[in-house]
């Protein structure tokens, strides 16, 4: 299992001066690009073929967020391969060695060129070597609004919602979403879907539902097709 070592940094705490959800999500994304550029099948050796790793799913459960300043361990693995998907797992730790969080999740190979997805090539395959699935709670089921749902104000994407496939960042989908939580409401485990590329300039049409405590939002375009649809949980045992 690949792994690396750093510490909080205070421009990726929110008020609390804890590590955000969003923060989390990028050192889970950046720690996968540095295995893989370390694999020398990262972004910069892929880019040249036109291809590319989209993420489809994300599961994140988090038992406790690290302070600013705290020295954290980050890892990943992938888990598996299966036609044009990979599975990968990340986790972060302590110092000591407490789970902090672990996610599952879910990637498709794409050739841009051709715009469709393509099975990984052997030199990609073999570059990786496959750990054994961590043994957390899978779920599979779609998320879907409850009929309680409310349509919120509409925006449109700018260029500080873009990444380097010049489509919305997973990240900030989930930065779109949280702000249609309630103050104070602490995130344990977090579900994201993502189903349609969102690229600059486009319509975003937000939906919210609250079901006993859980908060599911769908980040729509202005024809109400999902780019992606989340499900906020806290307090999750």
């Amino acid at each position: 299992m690949y792994e690396w070592k750093t510490r909080i940094r205070y421009s990726e705490v929110g008020t609390d001066g804890l590590l955000t959800m969003c923060s989390l999500i990028d050192y889970f994304q950046d720690c996968v690009n540095l295995d893989s550029d370390d694999r020398k099948v990262g972004y910069w050796e892929l880019s040249k073929k036109n291809l590319g790793w989209i993420l489809l799913t994300w599961q994140i459960e988090v038992n406790r967020y690290p302070r600013m300043g705290e020295t954290v361990v980050i890892s990943t693995a992938p888990h598996g391969f299966r036609g044009t998907f990979g599975y990968r797992n990340f986790l972060m730790h302590d110092e000591a060695g407490e789970l902090l969080a672990v996610a599952d999740s879910t990637w498709m190979l794409m050739d841009f060129t051709a715009m469709k997805p393509v099975r990984p090539s052997d030199e990609i395959l073999n570059a990786y070597e496959l750990e054994e699935r961590y043994p957390m709670e899978y779920s599979r089921a779609k998320i879907v609004l409850g009929d309680n749902k409310e349509e919120q104000e509409h925006f449109y994407v700018g260029v500080h919602h873009l990444d380097t496939n010049h489509h919305v960042n997973n990240g900030q989908y989930v930065a779109m979403a949280q702000q249609y939580l309630p103050d104070g409401y602490v995130v344990n485990r977090l579900r994201v879907e993502y189903r349609k590329q969102a690229m600059l300039g486009d319509e975003i049409a937000p939906w919210v539902s609250c079901e006993e405590g859980a908060y599911k939002v769908s980040i729509n375009n202005g024809e109400d097709a999902a780019f992606a649809v989340l499900l906020f949980e806290t307090n999750v045992k």
